[in-house]
Parts: structure tokens; sequence; C-alpha cells
């Protein structure tokens, strides 16, 4: 009987990297009898993976809508084809476990999702919203965890079985000894010695004064700018790297804590690699805790790394944030980009804006 694979991430489990890997990879998969579909990637190797193929957005509702038409045609095009395993992969994908279980009729069905420790998830699903969806507030740190989506994998399993299911564990950079390309390779029956699984980072989490910059600037408009942004700030390639924004005990508490969900997901589902996730997690050591703030130095060494690569950028999002600015906190930090420009013997900022600015500063400091 033909397969058909789904892999619903989750996100932050080496996703992006899977995807760019497929869609870069389809004569190879093809030889080896997998239909994986093509989709676009971004400048920065991220995409949707298959997401556009099966969703779209319904404008009343704001909220993805599954066209089972459309996986209809593709499964009767896929029963019709030489291949034996059709793939589809995308983060999206795992909401909509409900609908995919409607189709087993001439195929076997397997959702592939990696189960990654909580404390780690928490925090990293953060840095993403810092970076994606204009998060401005500090990390929430809680008593018990948040519900997320291993206790919606939980639920799915005990709704629809567990035969669907093949889970494997996922860790932070080191966790795969062959990357995690490999991993997924030897799940779907691709030989590590027959094929190039070679693997690279991609959208990678900021590093800690990146994170507490690009948290700043979520404050303000910054129409097309963020994205010229982000590039920079993920090429930052110095000061605090390894890094956690969650105290000791809250981060004791959440390690106890998702070692106990995923335990018992492993007691309806048999994790891959159970007993390296559970060591992994057991012998994690917890990186230095930084308080969430954007202290002056950061701005500077931010600001100079930027100005040796696209001063410009620098000018425009000076020039947009001086006309929204209402705290002198704002003002201390633009003066301090402001001031690298100088030094740096940058184009100058229009002799108009400088007025501006400070006409800006003096009546929100006279408040």
């Amino acid at each position: 009987m033909k397969r058909l694979i789904v892999h619903v991430g989750p996100p932050k489990t080496g996703t992006s990297v899977l995807q760019k890997w497929f869609n870069s990879n389809h004569s190879l998969l093809a030889d080896h009898g997998i239909l994986y579909p093509g989709h676009k990637v971004d400048a920065n190797g991220v995409s949707s993976g298959n997401k556009d193929l099966l969703l779209t957005k319904n404008k009343k509702e704001e909220k993805l809508q599954f066209h089972e038409e459309k996986l209809e045609a593709l499964l009767d095009s896929f029963q019709k084809s030489n291949f034996h395993t059709l793939l589809l992969s995308s983060e999206f994908f795992f909401s909509q476990i409900p609908n995919f279980v409607k189709y087993t009729t001439g195929v076997k069905l397997f959702f592939i999702a990696y189960v990654r420790p909580e404390h780690e998830f928490v925090e990293s699903i953060y840095n993403q919203s810092v970076k994606r969806n204009k998060q401005t507030a500090p990390i929430a740190l809680r008593q018990n965890l948040p519900l997320s989506y291993l206790d919606r994998l939980s639920e799915y399993i005990d709704d629809f079985g567990p035969e669907f299911f093949h889970l494997r564990g996922y860790g932070a950079e080191g966790f795969f000894s062959n990357g995690i390309i490999s991993d997924f390779g030897h799940a779907i029956g691709l030989k590590e010695d027959e094929n190039d699984l070679s693997n690279e980072k991609i959208n990678g989490s900021y590093n800690f004064e990146c994170m507490e910059f690009k948290r700043w600037t979520n404050k303000f408009n910054l129409n097309n700018l963020d994205s010229r942004l982000d590039s920079h700030l993920q090429a930052y390639n110095q000061g605090i790297s390894n890094y956690t924004v969650i105290p000791q005990q809250t981060y004791a508490r959440y390690k106890e804590q998702t070692s106990a969900k995923i335990h018992s997901i492993n007691n309806k589902v048999s994790i891959f690699n159970f007993k390296e996730l559970t060591n992994y997690i057991d012998t994690s050591v917890r990186e230095d805790y930084y308080h969430q703030d954007l202290h002056l130095r950061h701005v500077k060494y931010v600001s100079q790394f930027i100005s040796r690569r696209d001063p410009q950028l620098l000018e425009q999002i000076i020039s947009l944030m001086g006309t929204q600015i209402e705290l002198a906190y704002d003002i201390e930090r633009l003066e301090v980009i402001e001031e690298v420009l100088k030094k740096n013997q940058s184009p100058k900022v229009h002799n108009s804006y400088i007025k501006m600015f400070r006409e800006k500063i003096i009546a929100i400091l006279k408040k």
C-alpha cells in the first residue's frame, strides 16, 4: 500500500532546514520513490512548506481553511503515479491532523512529529515571536508550562489512535549525531551512506543583544524595514549567543514538567529515540541568565555591526522612529544609533530630520 507521510513540525524543531532540503532534492527523493511537491523558499531559506497546497486563509473568519478537494485531487494523481510515498510538510498541518485522518482509504497515513523539551521550546518560540510577530513584552514566566503542542499531540493520539503517529525526539545543537536531515531520512527510508544528507542552520535564534534590539524596534512602525533589519540581526556573529531569559527556579520547574509530559506521551506512542531524549533532558545545562533589557552598550554594538553592512538602514530607522518616540528611554537609544553613524562617517542624516529630532527630544524632556 502506498504511503502518505505528513510532517507536521511542530515549530522550532528544524522544520525550515528539512523543508529547504526537501525542496532542493526532488530528484534524489524521486529516485527513492518519494514525491515531494515543490514550494517557494524565501531569501533566508524559510518557508511554510506545502501549506499553500492545501490551505488558504478565510478572510471572513481570519483562519486557515482546509481544502479537501485539493487533497483528493493530489491523492488521485499520486495513486496514478509510480511513486510509493507522498511526503507533505508544514507546521500548519499540525492543527489539520483531524482533517488528514479522514483520508486513509488506499494509503497508509503517518504523521511525523518531533518532540522537543518544552523548557527549550518555550524560550525558542518566544524568540520567534520577537523575530516574526512584533512581540514587545518580556517572556511570560508562569507557575506551570502553558498548554502547547505536546498537550495537543497527546489529545490527537487519544482521539485517533497511536498507529497514525511516528514521533522522534529533538534537541538543540548537538542532539543529532549526524543532523536532523539524516534523522528524518532514516524515518522515511533514506540511507545516509547513499545520499547527501548535509545540514545547514536556517532561521536560527537571535543573540541576546539582537533579540532585545528587535523587541525594542517592534514598538514602532518601520514600514518595510523589518525584513532588512532581521537579515542583519540573524547575521550578527558576536556578543551573547548562549543565554536564557528564564530564571533558575522557573527553569527547574519547567524542566520537571516537560519531562513528565514526554514520559506520558511515550506511554501512548513510543518515541523513536526516547532514551536519548530523556538523557538529553536530564543532563542539559542551563545557559547563563540575562535579565531582559536593551542596554545602551548593546545598542552600540548592534548599530556598529549594521552600519558596516547597511548604514542607510540605520538612517531610515532613526528617521521613522524619530517621528514616533514619546519616551526618554527611546531617545537615549536613538542617540546612540545616531552617534554610531557619525563616528563611522556614514552618510549624514538629513538636516531637516536632525532639527525635528532635536525638537522632539526637548519637548519630551520638558514633560
